[in-house]
């Protein structure tokens, strides 16, 4: 898991966590998990996990150090989302050496570049703070924002789900996008919250949406919110992972905590895991040497 105090690893009921030189309490926003390595972005620059110990992997000067997310895709390359820079780069197989192919420069971003995610299609959707919506297609860069009749310039959250549908939340809600006119989503609609952090496909392909005042589970046209009323701890839930036995685990700004789910939920009660740090950022797990992440 990545706090706002490093990274922390929950296993057989005992929690770890990992320290190294210039990088003890760095406040994660992103990883990249791999089966001997792990990527970790933070306001203090890029870092990497290795044999147990972190280290900090050095950048050009003239991209800043606010490394707001990592990507690993499926052609092997990994992106460092950073302010206005977003950095294409080639690792060796082992290792924290790594070579920059390009630098994508996004000028109309005056934030981190948060959320990044492959599509079905092999195109890279940027999710930015404050630049809106970008797209890397075919070599080319596109950039979506509410000046273009995007919902909202700030997008957090990003989801491609099983049928295809682009989903992004924003601080103005949650939006569908298909071939057809965007699907919204907000209070209006049934969500706890206008500002939606993260989206996560759940295993019968129910969309969860992360807000500031809890969840909303989308099932077809049902939407039913979850908060502190259902156990929730009260604040920001910033995303979700279902593990292997069924638990649901949320991200929350209070710390990690478990959904225990019935068949529909409404009886569910979510409880906190103990010894997990508050402020998680980015939950991830490896299974069958995969990364398994909650944020893309």
């Amino acid at each position: 898991m990545g706090t706002g105090d490093g990274i922390y690893q929950r296993a057989g009921g005992k929690t770890r966590h990992f320290q190294g030189q210039n990088a003890d309490g760095i406040p994660v926003f992103g990883m990249s998990v791999e089966a001997n390595r792990v990527w970790i972005g933070s306001s203090k620059g890029l870092f990497v996990l290795l044999d147990g110990t972190i280290s900090r992997v050095p950048l050009p000067p003239d991209v800043g150090t606010d490394v707001g997310s990592v990507f690993r895709d499926r052609e092997g390359r990994l992106w460092i989302g950073l302010i206005t820079h977003l950095l294409e780069v080639k690792t060796a197989p082992t290792g924290p050496d790594l070579a920059i192919e390009r630098d994508w420069r996004l000028t109309q971003v005056w934030g981190s570049i948060h959320r990044l995610l492959e599509d079905r299609d092999s195109n890279l959707w940027i999710g930015t703070y404050g630049g809106g919506l970008y797209r890397i297609a075919n070599g080319q860069l596109d950039r979506f924002s509410n000046d273009s009749g995007f919902l909202d310039h700030r997008p957090w959250g990003l989801l491609e789900d099983r049928g295809g549908s682009l989903w992004v939340g924003t601080r103005s809600g949650l939006a569908r996008l298909t071939d057809g006119p965007a699907v919204t989503f907000g209070l209006q609609e049934g969500l706890p919250a206008d500002i939606s952090r993260a989206v996560y496909e759940d295993l019968d392909g129910s969309i969860l949406a992360a807000t500031v005042s809890g969840f909303a589970r989308i099932r077809g046209k049902e939407v039913r919110s979850f908060t502190n009323k259902d156990g929730l701890p009260p604040g920001v839930v910033r995303g979700f992972l279902r593990d292997r036995r069924g638990r649901l685990w949320i991200n929350a700004e209070s710390g990690v905590v478990n959904l225990k789910t019935s068949s529909d939920w409404p009886s569910s009660r979510a409880r906190p895991s103990p010894c997990v740090p508050a402020h998680s950022r980015s939950p991830a797990r490896i299974r069958d040497g995969r990364p398994l992440r909650i944020d893309q």
